[in-house]
């Protein structure tokens, strides 16, 4: 799969001293093939998470294209749209998004259900599988309101990948983990590119770099590629 960002912007309105419109992201064209992991750090305010959902589908650009191989994304409707998500793109947002009345396990293999497909064995076994390798194999049948802050994490990661997806988009996947649970997670993000998925990264981590093929730097709304000497 590639995805490319061809001239996007998203501007929002805001009263300013010379201008009532406010830039999140400037045009940008990129390009991004699947087998890599790529990172974009930068600082809070810099565009970062609006870009990734620009490009994740949820956040519609002011101008511009989103293309998956010829697929446009945003020239779809919505009904349309929302099942090209959940059949190409697995989405890892920042903050807590469990449904509070299911279980884990429940919780994980939603993607599955919210098209009413039948949980085969196959699917189940795949959602045990995840849960071993978040370490959460333990609290399978445990509600969203017992868990902790990094249990919630790897739930949703784990979520975002039970469906295979090709592409696969993380908001600060790291921010409620440990030292151990990190390079967890990081080590099965970068499997996941290594098997051909696209895998990017919007973090304040630098760790993450360590996993990364190519690095990004987001500043005030414009992307930048990144050697790695300049990752500080």
């Amino acid at each position: 799969m590639i995805v490319k960002a061809d001239e996007i912007t998203k501007q929002f309105l805001r009263k300013r001293e010379n201008s009532n419109v406010f830039y999140a992201v400037e045009k940008t064209t990129a390009e991004f093939r699947g087998g890599n992991l790529i990172m974009i750090y930068g600082q809070s305010g810099s565009g970062k998470s609006t870009w990734m959902n620009m490009l994740g589908g949820i956040l519609q650009p002011s101008s511009g294209r989103v293309l998956y191989d010829r697929t446009e994304l945003y020239a779809m409707d919505d009904d349309t749209l929302s099942k090209f998500r959940n059949q190409h793109i697995g989405m890892i947002p920042q903050g807590q998004t469990a449904i509070h009345s299911m279980n884990v396990r429940e919780n994980i293999l939603l993607p599955f259900s919210l098209y009413g497909k039948e949980i085969s064995a196959e699917t189940g076994e795949r959602a045990d599988r995840m849960l071993e390798e978040m370490g959460i194999a333990d609290l399978s049948a445990v509600m969203p309101s017992e868990l902790s802050g990094g249990e919630l994490r790897r739930m949703a990661i784990a979520r975002a990948l039970i469906r295979q997806p090709e592409v696969i988009f993380a908001d600060e996947p790291t921010g409620d983990l440990d030292d151990e649970n990190t390079r967890t997670v990081l080590s099965i993000l970068r499997r996941q590119a290594d098997m051909g998925k696209l895998v990017m990264v919007v973090t304040h981590d630098r760790e993450v770099a360590e996993f990364a093929d190519l690095t990004y730097r987001m500043s005030g709304g414009r992307l930048c590629l990144e050697e790695p000497e300049q990752i500080v």
